[in-house]
């Protein structure tokens, strides 16, 4: 299964300077470590060079979109982002790839993916780069929501009814 995940504001914030905009959240990390773990994680280069991302991210196959040859502690891919994340998903069978950022390749691979799991947070942050929220979610449904216990953020579960699979 091909699915994305990540964080955003009220507006489709999404980072700022590098990195994540608002404070570190040990809830919403715990939430991303148990749905990635044991599975592979697929970003472009800025989201692997963010200062505040542990290198390698323990317990997944790191795969990183760039036109370098090498980047430490991961998998590095040239090409089709689309293309790569299906064939990543053909050679790994038993295993879920997760397109976790940036901005651009969340749009890139949309009508790839089965499912998108959003951490929407309340509130709007300074943040210079923002996902095109209403485009990126024409064509889902939800499938679940929660909460945190503070409802500063709500996990959503959406299931792409517009993803075309061949027989």
């Amino acid at each position: 299964m091909i699915r994305s995940i990540f964080s955003t504001d009220q507006r489709g914030g999404f980072g700022n300077g590098g990195t994540l905009p608002w404070p570190r959240d040990d809830e919403d990390m715990q939430w991303f470590r148990e749905a990635t773990e044991n599975h592979i994680v697929v970003m472009g280069r800025r989201t692997w060079e963010d200062p505040k991302m542990p290198k390698p991210l323990l317990g997944r196959k790191c795969v990183v979109l760039t036109k370098s040859s090498y980047v430490p502690y991961a998998s590095a891919r040239k090409g089709d982002a689309t293309a790569i994340v299906k064939e990543l998903q053909k050679n790994y069978p038993n295993n879920h790839v997760w397109i976790i950022g940036g901005a651009d390749l969340l749009m890139e691979t949309k009508d790839a993916c089965d499912e998108m799991w959003i951490a929407h947070r309340k509130g709007v942050f300074y943040t210079d780069v923002r996902l095109d929220m209403h485009n990126y979610m024409l064509g889902t449904r939800i499938m679940s929501s929660r909460p945190n216990e503070a409802r500063s953020i709500n996990w959503c579960t959406y299931k792409n009814i517009n993803i075309f699979r061949p027989l």
